[in-house]
């Protein structure tokens, strides 16, 4: 059997693990249900998904696993720095699940994880300057240049969605600032704004 890689995107509200192989080619996955949590917690979550994937959903043993996360992530060195100013906490995330699950183990912010996959397979391979932009619960972008993906001094490269709006929406985002396009755009700033003026 051929080598198979575990793929994992831990966002707003979800875990989503899948298995591929060398071609990027995904063979299964499988969704876990996540909601709000801290670092600590979502750690616990993340191992356990692992152990109930490992267990009833894997086919074979990957030869290495990768992960996408939300929040500022030293995806050089895999560890995971916070989700937000709230909920900030360095965790070795890389070092802990290579130990647990005997796997070797790379981490990255989840829309520079995908903007790396698009440089390797997808329409990134036609062009070494692009830029990913990501719209779900939040909105990032992932910016390559010269075929490099940028990190930004602090890890911060391509957070979009913390600039402001240009209007006045009365929002008030998890970065600590008001009107932030994340908080008027994404998808769970679509749904708070149409929630708040839905009177009118």
């Amino acid at each position: 059997m051929s080598e198979t890689f575990l793929g994992m995107d831990f966002g707003g509200t979800k875990l989503l693990i899948g298995a591929s192989d060398a071609s990027g080619k995904v063979l299964a996955t499988k969704k876990y249900d996540s909601g709000y949590m801290d670092q600590r917690r979502a750690l616990d979550f993340i191992t356990q998904s692992l152990e109930d994937y490992f267990s009833h959903a894997a086919a074979n043993k990957p030869a290495a696993m990768g992960m996408g996360l939300v929040g500022r992530v030293d995806g050089k060195n895999g560890v995971w720095l916070e989700i937000d100013r709230e909920r900030g906490e360095v965790i070795p995330i890389c070092e802990i699940l290579t130990k647990r699950f005997g796997i070797p183990c790379r981490a990255d912010n989840d829309v520079r994880s995908a903007a790396k996959a698009e440089l390797r397979f997808g329409h990134g391979r036609n062009s070494r300057h692009f830029i990913y932009i990501n719209l779900g619960t939040g909105i990032a972008a992932g910016m390559v240049t010269d075929g490099q993906v940028v990190y930004g001094n602090s890890f911060n490269a391509g957070e979009v969605g913390h600039t402001h709006a240009g209007i006045d929406a009365g929002t008030l985002c998890v970065c600590g600032r008001e009107n932030c396009v994340e908080t008027i755009a994404s998808g769970r700033g679509l749904n708070e704004c149409a929630r708040r003026y839905a009177a009118r």
